[in-house]
């Protein structure tokens, strides 16, 4: 499909469809942005204590060397010992770290895994493609980035090293304190430089990243015209599936009405059916209901069957609004059921009489 054709923008279903495929508009440029300013505050909270540590560590690795011990319980010691402090000093920068890359990458793409994106894909052992993937015009961009990048760090840290040369010229000699203060705040308005440039660098790349995304995923409008063809066709076949649906639960309900013991009717708007067998029911059981239309072909079935229709206005609307099909009667209709149940039964007991 020529490129130019593509004039229509991204419609929600095709951005789902890239998206679950783990195609999206992301830019690595603000993740390392984010770790070098992250790393600059982490530093600048915990940096007295990490030079602090650093330098009794060095102190006592120094003093350690007046009385060598190389057996293998000394050797052990302080190997034990500086893994601790390396440890201490490491896992505070290091969380920070990863924090920020998930802090980073959720503003950019929200909290989103795609199992596609994960997947090995073979394609990329050809070395054909991988071939042309060296030499892609993506490929010259990210090399022309990278050297950027490069030429930016070196001239950042040429630049801040320049700065400090006067004093950095006066540490021979000088003690531990004093040259680890000295590194350590030429690397901190590096970090902080850097980190800023990064930022800079970010926001130029990712306002580009998603402008090739966008541009991307463009669709041309056949294909536009075909996904709201098949939205509609889908939607139609969704409706037709509730619609059959709907007409099996009717006629499964309307089945069940010869079983009822009663109609209750409004009369003409509700007709609800009433089962109740006290062996196998705690209480009386709606098998259907309907209104209007409905409410006339259940009471219809009912004359057929002999079933007694019973009109009780505020009866029928509570149970038709109250009680689904195949749901027990609530509590507080209890007695107004029973009562209607009663005179059923007494009916039913009499009519039973005259006929022997």
């Amino acid at each position: 499909m020529p490129a130019q054709d593509k004039t229509e923008s991204a419609t929600t279903k095709r951005r789902q469809e890239v998206r679950n495929k783990g195609q999206v508009a992301r830019s690595q440029e603000v993740g390392t942005a984010v770790s070098l300013l992250v790393a600059w505050l982490a530093f600048k909270a915990f940096g007295e204590g990490f030079i602090g540590s650093f330098r009794d560590v060095l102190t006592s690795n120094f003093q350690s060397l007046k009385t060598p011990d190389f057996s293998d319980t000394g050797m052990h010691a302080l190997g034990v010992a500086n893994m601790i402090v390396f440890w201490k000093l490491l896992l505070p920068i290091a969380g920070a770290l990863i924090l920020a890359g998930l802090v980073s990458n959720a503003l950019q793409v929200g909290f989103h895994f795609a199992p596609a994106a994960a997947k090995p894909q073979i394609s990329r052992l050809n070395p054909g493609s991988g071939f042309q993937r060296l030499f892609s015009v993506r490929s010259l961009e990210e090399l022309a980035k990278s050297l950027f990048k490069m030429g930016l760090v070196g001239f950042l840290s040429f630049q801040a090293i320049n700065d400090h040369m006067d004093k950095l010229m006066t540490l021979t000699g000088s003690d531990v304190r004093g040259g680890l203060s000295a590194v350590a705040d030429v690397g901190f308005e590096l970090l902080l430089k850097v980190g800023l440039a990064y930022l800079v660098i970010a926001a130029a790349d990712y306002a580009f990243q998603r402008w090739q995304f966008e541009k991307s995923i463009k669709m041309t409008k056949q294909e536009v015209k075909e996904e709201v063809r098949s939205q509609e066709l889908n939607e139609q076949i969704r409706s037709r599936i509730r619609s059959l649906q709907r007409q099996l639960a009717r006629k499964r309900m309307m089945q069940r009405v010869p079983q009822a013991d009663v109609i209750i009717t409004n009369p003409t708007h509700f007709a609800v059916a009433l089962q109740y067998d006290p062996a196998k029911m705690k209480a009386p059981k709606v098998v259907a209901k309907g209104q209007r239309i409905m409410a006339e072909q259940i009471k219809k079935l009912a004359r057929e069957h002999g079933i007694p229709l019973v009109e009780n206005k505020p009866l029928a609307q509570a149970l038709y609004k109250a009680v689904e099909v195949d749901q027990e009667v609530p509590r507080d209709l209890y007695k107004a059921v029973a009562e209607v149940l009663a005179f059923i039964y007494k009916l039913k007991q009499q009519h039973q009489r005259l006929a022997s």
